[in-house]
């Protein structure tokens, strides 16, 4: 029997080749299962036991490596992009033929928003305005109208995130009985580092890019790799000749960082999540405000003054009155320093979320919250797991494979086509 060399590319010596229908059977299970439960099912099903029934290891090596042949063929037909326009497959910066002036929302020009859409505006922020009478109101500056899109403009949405699972330690440690403890009167090393807090992970950054009702799931090992993968899908599809960009994140900073790193050259949005900022604000606020049954209200109070101001997009209104709290219901100094630096250092990102909100536009990352949980929480986070890095994101990859709909191209040519749709395929369910 003559076997295409792409599916036995890899394969181990003695390894049994299996049809493209066991194999989807295998990752599925893989996917979706415990690696113990996963086994039982798959030799039951196959009528194997003693020594003909499917080994652990066999099963999950041949995954990983499944995983990881996606992933060096989605970095190679990413670098292949990048260089043929001209981009380096490295870093993302242009080289001197990449033709920069195409690759903007409307040539070398921004997209101004419609005067008619902006009678509209302007008339929802008066209404808005003479409907609340405790004096916080929309004023939104020069930079939000320029970095506010409408449903009438060519829009990608891209939302960043990164995901974290336990790592597999390189060694056992060896049984408590054999460890021998130090003398009672050893002297403490001051000059050694100090032991790291909690268990290294193992992280995966997931990229939901949406445009319209479409989508599609990218993932890679680091967020400037997955940067890069995103510049060089926008790329193929034509998506950023104009288009105008938009990204949804947590306010991460290694998600800023890549993000100027490889758009610098072009406009682009960056809108930071209300969820996390309204959590992260609540949290500082709780830590900086004395706490007792006598303080409720007046922390109640508080939260919900700032969230209004923040909720208009007044980043300034919200530091003015963080530093205007009287002195005798901060009990932490420092955290009210905190969570001013942290409007200022994320003010950029603050847009009007009233104003999306009237417009029908997001303001979550929701999307890519969801790709997360589905392509790695769901499988890799549960009680006691834990993961060698090319396991996490071979498995990871393989999740995606199956959630873009691309498994069965996958596995009769070895390609993946990129295409966009509507919804998660094969069993994967979105909230």
């Amino acid at each position: 029997m003559n076997v295409p060399e792409p599916l036995t590319k890899g394969m181990k010596p003695k390894e049994h080749f299996w049809s493209a229908e066991i194999i989807a059977l295998t990752e599925n299970t893989w996917i979706k299962m415990t690696n113990r439960v996963g086994i039982a099912f798959l030799n039951r099903l196959l009528h194997r036991d003693g020594t003909e029934s499917l080994k652990m290891k066999t099963l999950s090596e041949m995954c990983d490596r499944h995983g990881n042949e996606l992933m060096d063929y989605q970095n190679q037909h990413a670098s292949s992009i990048l260089v043929e326009h001209h981009f380096d497959p490295e870093t993302g910066i242009p080289q001197g033929d990449a033709d920069l002036n195409s690759l903007q929302e409307n040539g070398s020009e921004n997209v101004p928003i419609s005067q008619e859409r902006k009678a509209q505006i302007d008339e929802y922020i008066e209404r808005y305005n003479s409907s609340k009478q405790d004096g916080i109101s929309i004023q939104m500056t020069d930079q939000q109208w320029s970095n506010l899109e409408t449903p009438d403009m060519s829009t990608v949405y891209i939302a960043l995130d990164g995901v974290g699972v336990k790592r597999q330690k390189d060694k056992r440690e060896q049984d408590k009985e054999k460890q021998t403890a130090p003398p009672a009167n050893a002297e403490e090393n001051l000059s050694a580092a100090p032991k790291q807090k909690g268990r290294p992970s193992v992280e995966t950054s997931v990229a939901h890019i949406n445009i319209g009702n479409n989508r599609y799931v990218l993932l890679a090992d680091s967020m400037m790799k997955l940067c890069l993968y995103v510049l060089a899908f926008l790329l193929e599809f034509n998506l950023l000749s104009g288009y105008r960009l938009v990204f949804l994140a947590d306010g991460a900073k290694d998600i800023k960082a890549s993000l100027e790193a490889v758009f610098g050259f072009r406009r682009y949005t960056v809108l930071l999540d209300w969820f996390h900022l309204r959590k992260h604000c609540a949290e500082t606020i709780s830590m900086m405000l004395r706490a007792g049954k006598e303080n409720r209200d007046t922390q109640y109070r508080i939260k919900r003054t700032l969230f209004r101001h923040l909720w208009c997009g007044n980043v300034q209104g919200a530091i003015s009155f963080i530093q205007g709290l009287s002195s005798d219901t901060i009990r932490n100094e420092a955290r009210r320093r905190e969570l001013i630096e942290y409007l200022e250092r994320k003010e950029y990102a603050i847009q009007c979320y009233a104003v999306r909100r009237y417009l029908g536009l997001t303001t979550t990352s929701n999307p890519v919250e969801k790709a997360n949980d589905l392509t790695v929480a769901r499988r890799q986070k549960k009680k006691s797991m834990s993961w060698s890095r090319h396991g996490s994101i071979g498995l990871a990859a393989l999740t995606a494979l199956y959630m873009n709909n691309e498994a069965e191209g996958w596995h009769e040519s070895h390609t993946l086509s990129y295409g966009m749709y509507e919804k998660y395929g094969d069993g994967m369910v979105a909230a």
